[in-house]
């Protein structure tokens, strides 16, 4: 069976949810849905729910943490996303904004900043969370 590019999202969705969890953070995970409904001459889908803000997938929270609001993606380019995570205004000093993109089996980490960009903060290999230093260096947190 074929899987489509939104099974796939959804697939990595709910896996950045499960890591968030094993870390310690409280969850919710907002999948996109969509209902068809039939009528006469044809057939329209409604969507159901969207992405909150229009650009986030899953907000986690964890004791004495800023919130954080994730938008998860498989595309290799993030202009698109830059562009939608740039839409609301985020009040910085209250809530992390990250881009979770997946690249192979790699996953990179990119935080968005008050001046509107995407900057590298991590990644997550092999399930293991490597923090960005400010020398470029990764390390284990």
């Amino acid at each position: 069976m074929k899987i489509n590019t939104r099974q796939r999202g959804n697939a990595f969705q709910d896996w950045c949810k499960v890591w968030l969890e094993e870390a310690g953070y409280t969850v919710h995970n907002q999948k996109t849905v969509a209902r068809q409904f039939k009528k006469a001459g044809g057939s329209f889908w409604v969507s159901q729910r969207n992405d909150i803000f229009g650009c986030i997938d899953v907000i986690a929270m964890r004791k004495d943490e800023k919130p954080l609001y994730v938008q998860c993606t498989m595309d290799t380019g993030v202009r698109k996303r830059l562009d939608e995570l740039s839409k609301p205004l985020w009040p910085f000093e209250y809530v992390e904004v990250q881009l979770w993109q997946k690249k192979g089996q790699v996953i990179n980490i990119k935080r968005l900043n008050a001046d509107g960009m995407l900057v590298d903060h991590a990644k997550i290999l092999r399930r293991k969370f490597y923090l960005k230093k400010l020398d470029f260096e990764l390390s284990t947190e």
